[in-house]
This record gives C-alpha cells, structure tokens and sequence, in this order.
C-alpha cells in the first residue's frame, strides 16, 4: 500500500473510530432507567474513562493526519527546464515552505509522474503569459530536495492573473 493508500484508509479509520466512540460514550451518560434505578452497578465505565478514551483517540486522529498536509503556493514562474532523464523543474519568484525539503525557490516533477507534460506546460504557459501558478505540492524530492508533486489529489497546480 502506498503513502497515499494508507493516508485514505487512516482518515476513515479515525472518522469510524470517532463516530463509534461517540455512540459508546452517549450510552454511557444516558445509561438505561432500569440500570440507573436499581442498586445493579453498571456493567460499562462511566464518565471520564469514556471521554478520556475518546479525547485521546481525536487528539491522536489530529496530530497524525496533520503530518501529512501539503503545501499549499501562489507564486510567479521565473524559469522552467527539464532533465535528461525527463523530470522537469520550474524555478519560482520566491520560496515555498515544504516541510522538510531543503530548496524551497524550485519545483521537481518525476518523469515518472502520469502528469509531468501538462506541469510543463502550465509552467510554460504562466511564464510567457506573466501569469502565476498556484496549487499545492506534496513531498519532497528524495535525491535534489526540491518540494515535487506526487499522484495523489493533495498535489495540484492551475494558473491565475
């Protein structure tokens, strides 16, 4: 399974687990009459142990998810070129902030990537128009440290004025 597999089926597995959570933890506080009028203790925990438990998994669903949020840009294009083994690059009229790449004026797009052709033209498009691009990387370049585009629907790029 890939990155982006993995990240679809955590998402859902959090929203299950919250949704589920929810539902046991309103059973607790609204326990039934019949259990609540007799001196029988209840067979569920109450209070706090329930919302600990549900806080804790949200706080985790949070914290994990936001570790793999794109970045997001609105930039102009000063440069595009390509690579002899195909990728392509676009330099940048300033940085972007991806977390963890080291060179944040330039773009790198695989040439593997199932879009590298219509990135170059956008690219190209936007830098003889003096347009902007804007849109969104997600990842890093393993070999120049570039911020890059994967396939995912979190990677993104159009132009605007």
């Amino acid at each position: 399974m890939n990155l982006q597999g993995f990240r679809r089926n955590f998402v859902g597995l959090c929203a299950r687990l919250v949704s589920e959570i929810g539902a046991f933890t309103s059973g607790i506080a609204h326990s039934s009459p019949t259990c609540a009028s007799s001196n029988i203790p209840s067979p569920v925990p109450r209070g706090r142990v329930g919302w600990g438990f549900f806080l804790a998994i949200i706080f985790g669903c949070a914290v994990t998810e936001s570790t793999f949020a794109n970045t997001t840009f609105s930039i102009g294009v000063t440069a595009t070129g390509i690579y002899g083994d195909g990728s392509i690059y676009i330099f940048l009229s300033g940085p972007i902030s991806a977390p963890g790449c080291t060179v944040t004026n330039r773009i790198d797009v695989a040439s593997t990537h199932p879009q590298v052709k219509q990135f170059l033209a956008l690219a190209v498009t936007a830098k003889t128009a003096g347009l902007k691009i804007e849109g969104a990387v997600n990842g890093c370049d393993p070999n120049t440290g570039n911020p890059t585009f994967d396939t995912s629907r979190m990677s993104y790029m159009y132009l605007i004025d």
